[in-house]
């Protein structure tokens, strides 16, 4: 997620996918990847794709065209608004498990997707097809 970056970012009528511009841990085949935010219908509040659209309107202005470290998708908050680290970001998912009453003891950083699919389906979020 550090290394995701706005210029390798795609939209669709189905969602927003990031082409990847370094390797993953897991690349084994030495392919860079894509990752796909897909768009949920059902509950802008809880749409990757509408939060992802209202998170860069509003970080706009400190990405000038100028700086390629600026392009990459989550910034501090503080001036001067660089790049998080992969510890800053780490963090940040650990507050959003806690405040989404997710068990801290069972899920960490790692297994957040799992969990929050999991609690969005519980939630009537996603259907069978999703």
């Amino acid at each position: 997620m550090a290394t995701l970056d706005v210029r390798y970012m795609r939209r669709y009528p189905e969602g927003i996918k990031f082409l990847h511009t370094t390797y993953r841990k897991r690349s084994h085949n030495q392919t860079l990847g894509e990752s796909i935010h897909p768009k949920l219908s059902q509950c802008s509040r809880l749409c990757p794709v509408e939060c992802l659209s209202t998170y860069l309107e509003k970080t706009k202005q400190w990405r000038p065209s100028s700086d390629s470290m600026q392009q990459l998708l989550f910034l501090a908050l503080k001036k001067p608004h660089r790049p998080v680290s992969l510890a800053t970001l780490s963090r940040w998912l650990k507050e959003v498990i806690h405040l989404a009453g997710i068990k801290e003891d069972i899920f960490k950083g790692h297994s957040e997707r799992g969990a929050s699919t999991s609690a969005a389906k519980r939630a009537g979020l996603l259907s069978m097809a999703d």
